[in-house]
Parts: structure tokens; C-alpha cells; sequence
């Protein structure tokens, strides 16, 4: 199964400052909702993770993991993958479990529904989800 690449800049930078965005220890994952049936992939690294080969390797690791996992995400989305540091790149699977990690963070799996709305507040809860509760207050 093919990717459908996320091209040109401007859709790069929507996505970096208007987006949702989850990340941890160096790999950070942007995302928004498109309005389409399918999914695009944007790939970022950066030069401090290393030489050219290095960076280029990473990329090539991540087209892999999205062919992968490209079946159990959320459809509908375009996301931008930002690769800051190389603290978590020792081993293809070493990256890929951390990448599987932040995917879950940010509600990307399809056993976890994306938010519509804005992003999660202070207490860790969705907004909407906050006032789907049981508590008079809401």
C-alpha cells in the first residue's frame, strides 16, 4: 500500500502551527484533520540527529513504520512527523516502538477516537469529553 506524501510548505507549516501535537523524547507528531478519506504523511528531521546517511535512514524507518501501521490509524488526518534529537534511533525497532508510543499519545490509533475540537485541557481530559460526564456542574 502506497503513502500519499504531504507536499509543499504551506501545508507543512498550517499543519506546525495551527495543528494538534503530541511528542516526547525527541520525535514529535503534528496533526489536523484534512476532510478527505485518506490520510498524508509529511516527514521533518532535523540536522542535529546526524549526517545526512543518518537522516535519510530515519526517513526510510518511518515511511516504513506509517506502510505498517497505515491500516490501524485514524482516517481523515494529515500529519506532519518532526524528528528532533536521536535519543530514541539506537535500533529500527527501538524507533518504531517509541513512534507506536506517541502515535497512541496523540489519539492517532483507531481504537482511540481523534479530538474534534480544540486540544485536550489542563486536566488531560478533551473538552467535550469533560461535559459528557455524569457531573451536574457541566
Amino acid at each position: 500500500m502506497s503513502l500519499c506524501a504531504l507536499r509543499g510548505r504551506n501545508l507543512f507549516r498550517r499543519i506546525l502551527t495551527s495543528g494538534f501535537r503530541k511528542g516526547s523524547r525527541g520525535v514529535v507528531v503534528y496533526w489536523q484533520h484534512n476532510g478527505l478519506q485518506h490520510n498524508r504523511y509529511g516527514i521533518a528531521v532535523r540536522k542535529a540527529v546526524g549526517v545526512a546517511v543518518r537522516r535519510n535512514r530515519i526517513r526510510r524507518w518511518t515511511r516504513e513504520y506509517l506502510r505498517e501501521c497505515q491500516p490501524g490509524l485514524v482516517n481523515g488526518v494529515d500529519m506532519v512527523i518532526l524528528v528532533n534529537r536521536d535519543e530514541c534511533l539506537g535500533s529500527y525497532k527501538e524507533y518504531t516502538d517509541h513512534l507506536s508510543h506517541v502515535f497512541d499519545l496523540s489519539y492517532l490509533a483507531s481504537s482511540r477516537p481523534a479530538p474534534a475540537g480544540p486540544a485536550p485541557g489542563p486536566a488531560g481530559l478533551h473538552p467535550q469529553a469533560a461535559r459528557d460526564t455524569d457531573d451536574p456542574r457541566h
